[in-house]
């Protein structure tokens, strides 16, 4: 099934017309980019409404560029000064140029800016989103807590200090009368971005000037308030939505409690645990709200619940369409797209019969695939998505939609956010949603680039999350055990004959090309050669994939000669270490070990039932490796000069992917030996010189070289991705900064050095 079929399923008004029966909106901008901007134009496409996307060229290569009607280049974001997706009037020049009716701003940037609103109106172009009031109001959670709080106390509000006054002594003075410890969040925006905690007052000023920095890039705005972090509590919001005539409607909950650095991964509607009074009591609080304000276009009203006690708390309004907005629509049957593009137009919600009684209907999840590393505090990760390929259908009752502007081949760039595409799902009942959704992560091939898409099934698998009582604390409760693969058990023999793959994937090819020895056609018996039976050349091949086993040893691979038997013989080491003999002691006496014909070291692997298949780049292998069958994807790249090959595998066995080097013996030996020689220098120089591991951007310089240092301190900022890094030195001296404030930087180059004082 389509992503258009999809949405064909789901329930979306047709665009009202003007007194001379033209229809109000015919043609749209959407002022964001990646899935949500192809989100936008798969609506409007099946409503007739023409698209123009926008976008910078350093996200040419986006899914969306390509889906819209036309799209307008706005340059190159890391050559401006104002990000061009934050560049109000550069945005609206565009939208009149092109003959827009109206601007879709999506999430994030510029999606709940008042002023940006205001801009786009008066410039004679429709807004898609809240009035001005209502943004200005609640699009700011400063003055959304000011205006609950005098207009309707009913609510309740979650401590906190969301005064004018933000000097540093206000602050410090604020959060004592809170209590630590204390979130620091940005006023406008979320999505997770410009968020801190501080655990105790030292920790407060610094946490502060953090969160100000990112909200600023981010969103465009510094302003920050003061909440009171409660641990352990769900995270439930209210889908409503409101017209320009008065009405609003609450399209239910979702249960957005699964978080890694206060933003949502996993989300599910409905909320299996809430009780039906309490769930009736926060959706007539949502509509309140919603009606106190006049709100208009869809919006989202977030609480924070007590499971214990069972009371829930005001947390903010999102003015906006909300990332896991999807979920909603397969439980309810409603795109909610076509409503906000509807109410744009002047629509009136109280003319549709399905919104007059919303009832959920089945269970829906959605999986949030990041780019990031979940074992480095969940950093995100940048590079190329070798092959991007979805899993396929599950059955006729099972909706699931893949929203993703990627494809094979794509970058994931470090300007943009790290999410790389939404998996949802929909299923008559929960358990039937968590068991589709893992399957479909499992067979998911995201290769190249290093995810969240292990840690994400680990997750759906956790016995803890099988208990709809789980609270924002689930992931920091259980890191320990989610970080570990949940398809592998101590001593499993999966691991192992994962890497006979690579080895049997060589032989084959090899045995398909030509001949290249000038011996091939010299019958075997006349060779001098030690044993007929066997062939000489040996595979070493390496697991590199952290995720799976990092104790994972080498294998040493050989074949038979006689294929009927389709027999391997393997052998297991741990690798060299280069330091106790002499480099050739350790080659002779692992060649000789290796080259043997029957040492006991060896072992016997039988292998049948080998099929490779291609589908263009794509190459598939299937086998029965030792009673198991094996189905995966490859992506081999190219044979380097020193013979070195490597291999890319999809492993469903697994739940991820993982790479390979197959390499000859004299190159492992080689390449192991030049490690080891240079190990013990690297060491020393890895804690005197810092290089960037990704490209970004410093922010911040807190040395100046010349100065003298210790142990821990912070040398400078890095942004990546939307996220900081602070730099901070292993060990005493003085610094040599190579860098400045502002500057870009690429990967590997050097940030800074420590020079230690002459003893």
């Amino acid at each position: 099934m389509s992503i258009d079929d999809l949405h064909l399923r789901l329930q979306g008004p047709a665009i009202p017309k003007s007194t001379d029966g033209n229809r109000l909106i015919t043609k749209v901008l959407i002022a964001n980019r990646g899935e949500i901007a192809c989100r936008v134009i798969r609506t409007c496409r099946l409503l007739g409404i023409a698209t123009v996307a926008i976008y910078v060229l350093e996200d040419a290569a986006s899914s969306h560029v390509t889906e819209a009607d036309e799209s307008v280049c706005m340059g190159s974001i890391n050559a401006q000064k104002v990000n061009p997706y934050l560049d109000a009037q550069a945005i609206i020049k565009v939208a009149v140029e092109a003959g827009a009716d109206a601007i879709h701003p999506g999430y994030g940037y510029l999606s709940e800016q008042a002023e940006f609103a205001d801009l786009v109106r008066r410039s004679g172009v429709i807004f898609i989103g809240p009035r001005d009031k209502a943004l200005s109001t609640l699009g700011d959670k400063r003055q959304a807590k000011e205006h609950l709080a005098t207009h309707e106390p009913s609510v309740p509000l979650v401590p906190g200090y969301a005064g004018k006054d933000d000097n540093n002594d206000a602050l410090l003075a604020a959060a004592a009368r809170i209590g630590y410890p204390v979130m620091i969040k940005a006023s406008a925006g979320g999505g997770g971005k410009g968020m801190k905690i501080a655990y105790e007052s030292s920790e407060l000023l610094e946490a502060v000037a953090r969160a100000r920095s990112e909200a600023k890039r981010s969103f465009g705005n510094s302003d920050c308030i003061l909440e009171k972090y409660v641990a352990g509590a769900k995270h439930v919001e209210m889908q409503i939505i409101g017209d320009q005539h008065g009405t609003i409607v609450c399209l239910l909950e979702r249960d957005c409690s699964i978080q890694r650095r206060h933003q949502k991964i996993i989300e599910e509607s409905p909320c299996s645990w809430l009780p039906a009074d309490l769930r009736d009591s926060m959706r007539l609080s949502a509509i309140r709200i919603g009606e106190l304000l006049q709100y208009e276009g869809a919006g989202t009203v977030e609480f924070l619940l007590d499971v214990e006690t069972q009371k829930y708390y005001f947390l903010e309004v999102n003015a906006r369409l909300q990332v896991e907005h999807p979920i909603t629509e397969e439980v309810t049957g409603v795109d909610l797209v076509a409503l906000q593009l509807f109410i744009a137009a002047g629509g009136q919600l109280a003319s549709l019969p399905y919104l007059r009684d919303v009832r959920q209907r089945g269970h829906a999840i959605e999986c949030r695939l990041c780019a990031e590393e979940p074992r480095k505090d969940f950093a995100p990760q940048h590079g190329t998505i070798e092959k991007w390929l979805p899993a396929g259908n599950i059955s006729a009752d099972i909706v699931v939609r893949y929203e993703t502007a990627v494809s094979s081949g794509s970058q994931v760039s470090i300007y943009f956010d790290s999410m790389i595409a939404k998996i949802v799902v929909w299923a008559p009942n929960r358990s039937q949603a968590i068991e589709v959704t893992t399957r479909l992560l499992r067979h998911t091939h995201c290769v190249g680039v290093k995810t969240n898409q292990l840690f994400l099934q680990s997750c759906l698998l956790h016995p803890a999350f099988r208990n709809p009582a789980y609270t924002t604390a689930f992931i920091p409760a259980n890191m320990e055990t989610l970080l570990r693969n949940p398809y592998l058990s101590p001593g499993s023999k999966v691991l192992k004959w994962n890497q006979i793959l690579p080895a049997l994937l060589l032989e084959i090819s090899s045995a398909s090309r030509p001949p290249q020895s000038a011996f091939h056609n010299v019958r075997s018996k006349y060779r001098n050669l030690k044993s007929d039976s066997w062939r000489w050349s040996t595979s070493i091949v390496t697991d590199l994939g952290s995720e799976l086993d990092t104790t994972s040893p080498i294998l040493a691979t050989r074949f038979s000669r006689d294929e009927s038997t389709n027999e391997l013989k393997h052998a297991e080491y741990r690798k060299l270490d280069g330091s106790s003999d002499s480099a050739v002691t350790q080659f002779s006496a692992l060649s000789n070990d290796v080259r043997k014909i029957h040492p006991e070291t060896w072992q016997t692997t039988s292998i049948s039932n080998v099929k490779i298949s291609s589908k263009g780049e794509e190459r598939f292998i299937h086998a029965n490796i030792g009673g198991t069958n094996f189905s995966m994807s490859m992506t081999m790249r190219p044979v380097r000069e020193d013979g070195e090959q490597r291999i890319l595998f999809h492993i469903p066995h697994l739940g991820t992917w993982t790479e390979f080097r197959c390499e000859s013996l004299l190159k492992y030996f080689s390449r192991i030996s030049s490690e080891a020689a240079n190990n013990d220098a690297s060491k020393a120089s890895s804690r005197r010189v810092h290089i960037a591991t990704m490209p970004g951007k410093v922010l911040a310089l807190f040395k100046t070289t010349g100065e003298k240092i210790k142990a821990g301190d912070a040398i400078l900022l890095m942004e990546s991705m939307k996220m900081e890094t602070r730099i901070c030195t292993a060990e005493d001296g003085e610094i040599e900064v190579m860098v400045q404030a502002g500057d870009s930087v690429e990967e590997g180059q050097v940030l800074c050095r420590v020079h230690q004082e002459a003893k």
